[in-house]
């Protein structure tokens, strides 16, 4: 997608912040809805209806953080923008499809909850239309659950008896029925989100190590203005944390480790939040075992973007909606981001100068925001 919309004309966002807000949503409208011949590809009357509903939310989201259009990057925005558009995800749905975050300027919008189990009945191979995704079995501890049998061809399905509506969730299924007749289960286990906590502590220790320098402590900076990372440290600290994850007993025993908690999002550890999020994660991964058929590149392209533990850190940074001007590749990834299902507001958090953690004070919408980079010492991981 990116050398299609490589000649995209872009502009300031700065120059709209002092506009009424039907303006702004004029102007953004028609310079998303502009690049439709550029990006070779043809919105959707919904999928423009999306975009729109996402420009609003924005818009609420930034006067609810006092922020505005100046404080983001107007490249990344539209490239959200044009992905919501593709996806169709609605923040207007009740309940909402997306969410928005927003990390140092950069803007994201994501989906959660209804919205990725919307993209799976939408792009699903073979799934029936509309009624094939079911809600999901959340089985917890002391449930009664057989696990599907299979004998060659034939299969026998799951059986679940549920014995509280109040302990862990241990498991997640979702029945899936197909255009041919058979029935599939999407399943997925509580440990499996040890995958996603390690994404956000990479993600965390992405921004934390900075390059200085020796005479004045100053972050050091490329030719293009962006402070160069000291990726050697970084892929060290990498390694300790994947170390740890492999010789962790279970998800809970990870989350407690004194290790890592201090560097993990508080929605990890928080009472409130942490079981709503290690369900969340698990319904995630349950519905990405399922194929999808994008139908375009540009599709494929929008839906990568939307994945919320996508890791662009390899790619190559796309040129859509942007100016020509070479940026660090890690100023355009969006990795880790997910919202609890019902979409409850958690507190933001920084990386302080001893490299941890900590609450902003700040309510934004999503769950997982990645902190700003800042010298870190995390030798403590050995």
């Amino acid at each position: 997608m990116s050398k299609e919309l490589a000649k995209v004309e872009t502009f300031d966002l700065t120059k709209i912040s002092d506009l009424p807000p039907a303006q702004q949503q004029e102007v953004l409208s028609s310079q998303l809805f502009g690049s439709e011949a550029a990006a070779q590809v043809e919105y959707t009357a919904y999928g423009k209806k999306c975009a729109v509903n996402a420009i609003v939310a924005t818009q609420s989201y930034l006067k609810a953080n006092n922020k505005s259009f100046k404080d983001v990057d107007a490249n990344l925005f539209l490239l959200s923008l044009h992905s919501i558009a593709v996806s169709e995800i609605n923040c207007a749905a009740m309940p909402s499809e997306a969410y928005i975050e927003l990390r140092g300027n950069v803007l994201a919008i994501k989906p959660q909850g209804a919205g990725n189990e919307s993209l799976v009945r939408r792009f699903g191979v073979g799934i029936k239309p509309q009624t094939g995704l079911h809600k999901a079995w959340l089985v917890r501890e002391g449930d009664e659950f057989e696990f599907p049998c299979f004998d060659g061809l034939n299969s026998v399905p799951p059986k679940w008896r549920p014995k509280s509506f109040t302990k862990k969730v241990i498991r997640v299924v979702y029945p899936v029925e197909k255009t041919d007749g058979t029935v599939e289960y999407l399943i997925a286990e509580r440990d499996s989100v040890i995958s996603n906590v390690v994404a956000q502590l990479r993600q965390t220790l992405l921004y934390a190590f900075v390059k200085r320098d020796p005479q004045n402590n100053a972050p050091l900076k490329d030719r293009w203005g962006k402070t160069v990372i000291d990726a050697k440290a970084r892929d060290e600290a990498y390694e300790r944390i994947n170390k740890l994850a492999e010789n962790a007993k279970s998800l809970d025993d990870f989350l407690s480790n004194p290790d890592i908690s201090k560097y993990l999002n508080p929605t990890y550890t928080s009472f409130g939040s942490r079981e709503a999020m290690i369900v969340r994660k698990m319904q995630n991964n349950a519905l990405k075992q399922y194929p999808k058929d994008y139908e375009s590149s540009a599709a494929a392209r929008a839906m990568k973007l939307l994945d919320e533990d996508y890791d662009g850190t390899t790619d190559e940074p796309p040129q859509a909606f942007r100016k020509e001007s070479k940026e660090d590749v890690v100023a355009t990834v969006e990795r880790e981001i997910a919202a609890p299902q019902s979409g409850p507001v958690v507190q933001a958090f920084d990386v302080d100068e001893n490299g941890e953690v900590k609450a902003s004070g700040k309510t934004p919408e999503a769950e997982e925001p990645a902190p700003s980079a800042k010298k870190a010492d995390y030798s403590d991981l050995e």
